[in-house]
């Protein structure tokens, strides 16, 4: 789950599973069963991804700044991701990343990433 916290700025939420196939906002569904919430272009989010039986192997969270309708001075965009794996389980697992979105993959393919695990 992917929150930020500024209004008028889009982050997409890009997830890529371990048969290389990137979820996201132009690709919402995967063949493993993943699937990613509404494309927040309007801030705040949340975006989610959703994978109900996991694959085995590695899974990679990224985040695509795609731009922000608003006055600069106001800093740069801070990011929550939130990670559960096992979720409702016994054996939940749950990891939080916060950062600041400095804008740098600006005309990138490759996103910043946030993280990677392996199921």
């Amino acid at each position: 789950m992917l929150n930020w916290n500024k209004d008028d700025t889009d982050i997409d939420l890009w997830v890529t599973d371990p048969d290389n196939e990137r979820c996201y906002y132009g690709h919402p569904q995967t063949r493993a069963g993943g699937r990613l919430s509404n494309d927040f272009t309007g801030g705040f989010g949340p975006e989610q991804f959703l994978l109900k039986k996991a694959v085995k192997g590695k899974y990679k969270i990224q985040t695509n700044f795609f731009g922000e309708r608003q006055v600069g001075v106001a800093g740069p965009t801070a990011l929550m991701a939130e990670i559960y794996i096992n979720y409702a389980t016994g054996k939940q697992e749950r990891k939080t990343v916060v950062f600041q979105n400095q804008k740098d993959n600006e005309g990138h393919d490759d996103g910043i990433l946030i993280g990677e695990f392996e199921f």
